[in-house]
């Protein structure tokens, strides 16, 4: 019986996407009430899997699979509709490409998804009915806004012309949370809300994040003109959050890489005409996990909490590998 549920929601899935394409704009608030009884029977599946006593493998890995086609058709199909940006649907595909590979190993070794956990926050995070339900609540109401604010402007023009700044705010404010919700395993969890930073700090001093210059110290300060600082002013304001990193698709398939972090530290020193040490520099940029790794996906622009250009900043350095001329 779980699994007809389940099932059930696959179906109606397909019943919403046909609806987002076909029905006029005033017909959106059907969908927004269907995609919540989508979003609601994923709790009633494991209600009735655990009440019936039909929790088995089959079942946690078939509703995963489930919730995962639900989540990215409804964010690709927002994204063709021109209703949320492309990196948005880019980055729950990607991240749930990469979990389910990972998941994919547990069940090979006859775990549960879910059950691979280990730390408490991961188990929080991951496998907590708190947190799967708060994820879920983000969702669905992201999902739901966006359909009712699709609705609005043919159902009533005059309260959608008086408030649309504010229903766009605040659909925008749900997706960037939910979002963030789907980010939070970018970098391995030790315990609690203590992070793992030893490789990206690795990473950060593998380019040599500091002034080389042999000259000679001159009399008075190395000056510089405001066009050489305009130069890499933007990547200066580089806080070493890791939010880029974690934010990365590349990052996420493949720690080897050595992330949007570390090449913005680096081009902040590359460009800057004080300094000297490209030659230093260059070849680990140049490395197989280096620069050329970068697929321009644009996530680690849009991440980032200071609005630096972190994606144009790759591709200077990829510019300079390859003319070698700064």
């Amino acid at each position: 019986m779980a699994n007809l549920v389940t099932l059930a929601r696959l179906v109606l899935l397909f019943g919403l996407v046909v609806a987002a394409y076909r029905l006029p704009p005033a017909w959106q608030t059907a969908n927004a009430a269907l995609v919540l009884v989508i979003m609601l029977l994923d709790a009633v599946d494991g209600y009735v899997a655990r009440a019936r006593g039909e929790e088995t493998l089959f079942g946690a890995v078939f509703d995963i699979a489930v919730d995962r086609v639900v989540e990215n058709v409804v964010w690709i199909v927002f994204a063709h509709l021109g209703l949320v940006p492309v990196w948005v649907a880019i980055v729950f595909v990607a991240r749930g490409s990469v979990v389910d590979s990972v998941r994919a190993v547990a069940v090979g070794r006859g775990e549960t998804p879910f059950g691979m956990m280990r730390s408490r926050l991961g188990r929080f995070l991951v496998v907590g009915r708190l947190m799967r339900g708060s994820y879920n609540g983000v969702k669905a109401a992201a999902f739901t806004g966006i359909f009712l604010a699709r609705a609005l402007p043919a159902l009533a023009p005059e309260l959608w012309v008086e408030w649309r700044a504010a229903i766009g705010t605040a659909t925008a404010a749900l997706v960037y949370a939910a979002v963030a919700m789907c980010l939070l395993r970018g970098l391995p969890v030790i315990k609690d809300l203590i992070i793992d930073f030893t490789d990206f700090f690795a990473k950060y001093r593998s380019i040599k994040p500091y002034f080389i210059n042999d000259e000679p110290p001159p009399d008075v300060e190395r000056r510089q003109s405001p066009r050489q600082r305009a130069r890499f002013d933007d990547t200066t304001k580089c806080i070493l959050c890791g939010i880029c990193t974690t934010a990365c698709p590349i990052f996420w398939a493949d720690s080897r890489y050595l992330g949007p972090a570390a090449i913005v530290q680096a081009h902040r020193f590359l460009f800057d005409s004080r300094d000297q040490g490209a030659e230093e520099r260059l070849p680990v940029l140049s490395a197989h996990s280096g620069v050329w790794k970068c697929r321009t996906v644009f996530n680690c622009t849009d991440a980032c909490p200071q609005g630096i250009d972190v994606t144009g900043a790759i591709a200077e350095v990829k510019k300079l590998l390859l003319f070698k001329k700064l």
